[in-house]
């Protein structure tokens, strides 16, 4: 029963919890300690809370030319909030101020975050966005 085969799926991801929060949080750690002379803002979490880190969010002004260039290093990047939700169709004429969302959703862009990914892998990563900043 495909009702069976879901249950096993969700035991086992449960089961593994723990180990793949624990190797995000490393990963964000290696980010932050890498990252913090490259002019860039991280996403940070405010104190008390435990997050399950899912992306690694960086802000930058230039963030179609950094994504550009990540891309072009074959290192997969997301976009979120693109268009931000004010802009959207469906929000239109709704939301008259949003200017921090506008932003937001300019600037921000997903480094890779997977408990799968490598040391030397994301060493890659900064290595690649280090190179974009210095030139």
């Amino acid at each position: 029963k495909i009702q069976e085969f879901n249950s096993i799926l969700a035991y086992h991801a449960i089961q593994q919890f723990d180990k793949t929060k624990s190797r995000r949080r490393e990963l964000m750690e290696y980010y932050r300690d890498n990252l913090a002379d490259v002019p860039v803002r991280i996403w940070e979490t405010r104190e008390g809370v435990d997050p399950s880190y899912k992306d690694c969010v960086l802000f930058t002004d230039q963030r179609e030319e950094l994504d550009t260039f990540l891309q072009s290093r074959g290192i997969g990047t997301k976009r979120y909030f693109d268009p931000s939700i004010p802009d959207m169709g469906s929000f239109e004429g709704i939301v008259h101020s949003a200017d921090n969302a506008r932003r937001l959703s300019a600037t921000c862009l997903s480094l890779p975050l997977y408990p799968a990914l490598t040391d030397s892998e994301i060493g890659y990563v900064v290595q690649a966005v280090g190179d974009f900043f210095r030139g």
